[in-house]
């Protein structure tokens, strides 16, 4: 049926586009991952010590006051990042934000593989059992919220034109804006649970 056709061409629609703005953060990403790679690799002196004694992953004990330090330690960077990227959203400046969030989420994720890579194969399997799931799930998380950064401020733009077409009627947008940043949230501090976990279960062993 015509209908059927017309709902198979916009859902092919959007998955082009959703395919081509993930392929585009990813690119930011890795660009980040690089350029973390080497401030890392090329830190001397006092500025490696410091980076070592940042990236340390340090194992959490079955109590409150570990648990909480743990999870302290895991969402500080993603949280930050996710508050920036909501302030930013609800000013015209949310488009040059949502460009440089993956550059720095993933200069971080690049010092922090090439600090566990520098360990051997205690790195490498601490790598796979912690950062690589936390990573993704976290990457999910601030992609979507880049998304929804970068759609507001286009709308808070359009507010400010002289007659603009779009003016007004944002609370409906706004609200969607605020749902979707809490489910990037929830699932930030899934991940720092898991992340946790696994920190316990490997404590005294490979941590």
């Amino acid at each position: 049926m015509k209908w059927m056709q017309v709902l198979s061409e916009r859902q092919g629609h959007r998955f082009n586009a959703l395919l081509g703005r993930s392929l585009f953060y990813g690119g930011l990403l890795l660009l980040g991952v690089f350029v973390g790679v080497q401030l890392y690799c090329h830190a001397e002196g006092a500025q490696a010590a410091a980076l070592k004694q940042l990236l340390a992953i340090e194992a959490v004990t079955p109590n409150w006051r570990a648990v909480m330090g743990g999870l302290w330690q895991t969402l500080v960077l993603p949280m930050l990042l996710l508050v920036i990227a909501y302030v930013s959203g609800i000013s015209p400046c949310g488009v040059l934000t949502a460009l440089l969030l993956p550059v720095a989420y993933g200069m971080g994720v690049g010092a922090a593989q090439a600090h566990l890579y520098a360990d051997g194969v205690r790195g490498v399997v601490v790598t796979v059992l912690l950062i690589v799931p936390r990573v993704w799930i976290m990457w999910l998380a601030l992609q979507r919220a880049c998304d929804e950064c970068m759609r507001m401020s286009r709308l808070i733009l359009a507010q400010l034109r002289p007659a603009g077409a779009h003016c007004g009627g944002l609370q409906v947008e706004f609200r969607q804006y605020c749902i979707r940043f809490l489910a990037a949230v929830l699932l930030i501090f899934g991940a720092g649970l898991w992340d946790v976990l696994w920190r316990m279960i490997l404590s005294g062993w490979l941590i």
